[in-house]
């Protein structure tokens, strides 16, 4: 260290120090930058994009045709979103010419509505659609994958066929 002796007006000397960083100084202030942003990354979700939460759910509806292959399939956010795009794919159990190509494509238009949750097929405000809906076949599996902002989320699905009520 080396120090310096300088006066104020009041002709009274004071001493500053100066430091002089060294190269184990710098090691030091480098080895805690690595350990903050190892932590930041191990234990933080402040660099993951945010999850979009699906739930899938297929019940009998009276306002769908009651001949339809599968029941009517309903999708549920856990908020809210403004979706930029929605993509349904077939992945299995389906007709070979139809896997992992769109079975429905949509995509944001000028003023989307937020979405909590919709139907599979149901034309929703705001949207234009890329690949119109298809008849899902019945056991075959889907892909959902939804994407809003940062905010990503994918869920697979199954096409279940409606069982004939037994009636006496």
């Amino acid at each position: 260290m080396h120090f310096k002796i300088r006066s104020n007006r009041q002709n009274h000397p004071t001493v500053h120090r100066q430091y002089k960083m060294n190269r184990k100084l710098w090691s030091l202030l480098a080895a805690l930058i690595l350990l903050g942003g190892g932590y930041v990354y191990r234990f933080t979700d402040w660099l993951v994009a945010p999850q979009i939460q699906i739930e899938v759910t297929t019940r009998p509806s009276g306002r769908g045709a009651a001949d339809a292959a599968v029941l009517p399939t309903l999708f549920m956010l856990d908020r809210e979103y403004t979706l930029q795009s929605l993509l349904v794919t077939a992945i299995s159990n389906v007709p070979p010419a139809a896997i992992a190509k769109p079975a429905w494509h949509l995509t944001s238009e000028s003023k989307p509505q937020p979405q909590r949750g919709f139907a599979y097929g149901e034309p929703l405000k705001g949207y234009k659609s890329l690949v119109a809906p298809a008849a899902l076949v019945p056991g075959g599996t889907y892909r959902i994958e939804l994407r809003a902002g940062r905010n990503r989320g994918t869920r697979e699905f199954k096409a279940i066929a409606p069982t004939a009520v037994a009636t006496e």
